[in-house]
């Protein structure tokens, strides 16, 4: 069996948003041990003498990573098109394409490597699930109609105020995660998954977490968007301007949402990351 450390980037401790990768990282530490092999996680730091899979690479210059062995994996979490216009990012995923093999989440991230290097080693590693991300709130209240967390922008703050609006009991949070995070969805009939006007990928990484959780996701879907074919007959798809009418109707309509929560459940349980893990080491060893 073969020996892993995961590396979580952390640069800047006020980069709290890298937070984000934590239920991703669980998913895989989980999936890796069940296959045997031993796993270590760390933050920043880079483990000689075992195979190192790194989240946030991106965010660390060609110095910080001189030291890397050529068997690393780079475990990428973003959307390479948004964020490699960014002049500081479009150097680091430049390196990182021609030094190190690559895993992602999304085929249209798969293309963009392409792009920044023909010759890269890419994998599509799909989000799946482990247990470990479902948490256990029996006999919550739900007694917030409507939850969104996030970075703030006008389209997400306008949703926001149309679901006051129309009277649902609304939260819009920043900056939580774990147990605090955890409390809100437990406590919400409704989560809002909302894109920002940039984004060129479906929100997977965030709805996937709430599906696990037997949550109600509700989405827009700007165009040019797709959403996965399971995941789709898992969550509620509306236009950004009938949100608070959608979410103000599921919110009164308890045996609808019990219904969905439990589809949820399932679509997102079927993903077993020990079923993602054995394809795609098996795929890096042909």
């Amino acid at each position: 069996m073969a020996s892993f450390n995961i590396i979580h980037i952390f640069p800047d401790n006020r980069l709290h948003i890298l937070n984000g990768y934590n239920d991703v990282i669980k998913t895989l530490i989980w999936g890796l041990r069940c296959y045997g092999h031993d796993v270590t996680y760390n933050v920043n730091h880079f483990c000689p003498g075992v195979r190192n899979i790194v989240f946030g690479a991106n965010w660390l210059g060609p110095r910080a990573i001189g030291n890397w062995t050529p068997d690393t994996i780079i475990y990428n979490l973003e959307q390479i098109d948004t964020i490699v216009s960014l002049k500081r990012f479009k150097v680091n995923f430049k390196n990182l394409a021609r030094r190190f093999e690559i895993w992602d989440y999304s085929q249209r991230n798969i293309g963009e490597w392409k792009k920044i290097n023909p010759g890269v080693r890419v994998h599509f590693v799909p989000i799946g699930y482990a247990p470990g991300i479902t948490f256990e709130r029996p006999g919550v209240k739900q007694d917030i109609d409507v939850l969104f967390y996030g970075d703030a922008s006008d389209k997400r703050l306008s949703v926001f105020k149309s679901m006051c609006k129309v009277n649902l009991t609304s939260m819009y949070v920043f900056g939580l995660y774990a147990d605090a995070r955890d409390d809100l969805i437990a406590r919400s009939k409704i989560v809002l998954n909302i894109h920002q006007d940039n984004a060129s990928i479906f929100s997977i990484v965030r709805v996937s977490y709430l599906l696990a959780n037997r949550k109600v996701v509700m989405t827009d879907l700007p165009p040019g968007l797709e959403i996965e074919p399971d995941i789709a007959g898992a969550v509620v798809v509306a236009p950004v301007n009938l949100l608070d009418n959608f979410c103000w109707q599921l919110a009164q309509n308890d045996a609808l949402r019990h219904q969905l929560e439990e589809t949820a459940f399932k679509v997102m349980a079927a993903r077993d990351i020990r079923t993602i893990l054995a394809h795609v080491l098996t795929n890096e060893q042909a």
